[in-house]
């Protein structure tokens, strides 16, 4: 187990009381040196003088830093002493803390040495219990945490915003690094699923080199899938009531924070009531806190944006900066969901749909982009997942949301993907072409050369892949 601080802690306290005494010495002679300069300065010369700027201001915050670091060693002996709960001289995850705490700890007493308080108990303790590191990123990769609402519900609801706030920035989760980026899950999903499916988007940024990333798993109480679909159903309401502060909390710590959010299934009730929810907890006149959202085949009512503005508006407000849908009219589970329902479900409406032209109008007039990605998948029985590991389909979207958050432009991908599923005959679809490691690997090879796609090359890849099942058919049928 990695030791966060093994030392002797007077040695550390020493150290700090010999450096800042110093410092403090230094300080003073500044203080000197301020007070005979604006008299220097002040003084009338014949002939007349020019007078160089005055240092002490450089000096003086070149000390204050030197200070902020040489307060640091001393931090961390009372943070042995306090938590040290094994007294083995060492911190390590065994005494119930991890580095992200720690750091949060020492920054806040730096700022503020009375900063430690009975609540910083609470909020270790409830951190701990929320939040799950895993991957920390310490190998330079993107970091992965899971938020644990399934077993942790009530004590969501007895956090206070500020509280929330606190934790978010104790684990990092507000943007201030690199790109934010949430998964949801839906209703057959459970824990291991929803890490994997984190950990391969966080491959993905790997993949194309986006640094400082972090990828955040909602983990929600789905109950026992389908054999339990109402208590999911509901579950996923009361989750995204709830969850509402989460995005209040990000953008009252970073309002310009790039979030990206992919849900799946009853996941996309869990997220837009969320984002529907939250406040703006910014100056008048300011720019929203927005995302760039995906939603897979959503198992929500397909006109729930104009018959529920409250908890789903989102879909057809500037909350939402660019919106993508996958739509698969033979979604099997789509339709095990409206036989639950008496509503349609939005995940298998035809492109050309009423409520979908008119969720794409609403959009349109607010200058905001949406992608209809209608489909015709057999992954999933048609209900695609939310794990970019087992889908072609999937991955491309995934890709696309990362070119988009990353550059600030439509990705070059979506035009690749929608040229394979136009392609003709049906029998070859997206699944075959797309997934396809010729196709995978020309495209991954792009995105680390930071290049865009060549259409021919692409035309080329698609008419030898589709010649070769063509003729495997042909084969098989003689």
């Amino acid at each position: 187990m990695t030791d966060l601080i093994r030392a002797q802690p007077l040695v550390l306290a020493a150290y700090t009381h010999t450096a800042t005494t110093a410092i403090d010495a230094v300080d003073d002679d500044v203080t000197t040196y301020a007070s005979a300069w604006s008299a220097f300065a002040g003084s009338t010369f014949s002939p007349s003088l020019s007078v160089p700027s005055d240092k002490a201001p450089l000096v003086r915050a070149l000390l204050d830093r030197l200070t902020a670091l040489d307060r640091e060693p001393g931090l961390l002996a009372q943070a042995l002493r306090d938590l040290d709960a094994d007294g083995d001289g060492a911190l390590t995850e065994a005494d119930g803390i991890d580095a992200a705490y720690l750091q949060l700890r020492i920054r806040n007493q730096v700022l503020d040495p009375a900063a430690l308080t009975a609540n910083d108990q609470f909020l270790r303790d409830a951190a701990g219990t929320l939040v799950t590191v895993v991957r920390d990123g310490s190998d330079g990769n993107t970091r992965v945490l899971k938020l644990n609402v399934d077993d942790h519900f009530e004590l969501l609801e007895t956090l206070t915003p500020a509280q929330l706030q606190a934790i978010l920035e104790l684990y990092g989760l507000t943007g201030v690094d690199g790109p934010l980026h949430i998964v949801a899950h839906g209703l057959s999903t459970d824990t291991a699923g929803i890490t994997s499916a984190a950990n391969n988007v966080a491959d993905q940024y790997d993949n194309q080199g986006i640094d400082g990333a972090t990828v955040l798993a909602i983990d929600w109480d789905a109950g026992e899938g389908l054999l339990d679909w109402d208590q999911a159903h509901q579950s996923a309401k009361d989750t995204g009531d709830h969850l509402a502060p989460l995005f209040t909390a990000i953008a009252a710590s970073n309002p310009d924070a790039t979030v990206a959010i992919t849900a799946h299934s009853l996941g996309n009730h869990v997220m837009l009531r969320a984002l529907s929810q939250m406040d703006d907890p910014i100056e008048p006149g300011t720019e929203p806190f927005t995302v760039d959202y995906t939603g897979v085949q959503p198992a929500i009512p397909d006109d729930a944006y104009a018959s529920d503005p409250d908890h789903y508006g989102a879909l057809v407000s500037g909350r939402i900066r660019h919106l993508t849908l996958t739509l698969n009219t033979m979604d099997t589970a789509l339709m095990g969901y409206e036989a639950q329902e008496p509503t349609e479900a939005l995940g298998d409406e035809a492109a050309d749909a009423p409520e979908i032209q008119t969720l794409l109008a609403r959009r349109e007039a607010l200058g905001l982009t949406t992608d209809i990605v209608a489909h015709d998948s057999a992954d999933g029985l048609g209900h695609l997942g939310i794990d970019p590991g087992g889908s072609p389909l999937v991955t491309s979207l995934v890709d696309e949301q990362l070119d988009r958050i990353s550059t600030g432009r439509p990705s070059p991908q979506t035009q690749v993907r929608e040229d394979v599923q136009a392609l003709v005959p049906g029998r070859v679809g997206i699944d075959e072409v797309f997934g396809a490691p010729e196709m995978q690997d020309y495209l991954r090879d792009c995105q680390h050369r930071g290049v865009d796609p060549d259409p021919a090359e692409v035309a080329r890849i698609r008419r030898e892949l589709v010649m070769d099942e063509v003729e495997e058919y042909s084969d098989y049928g003689d």
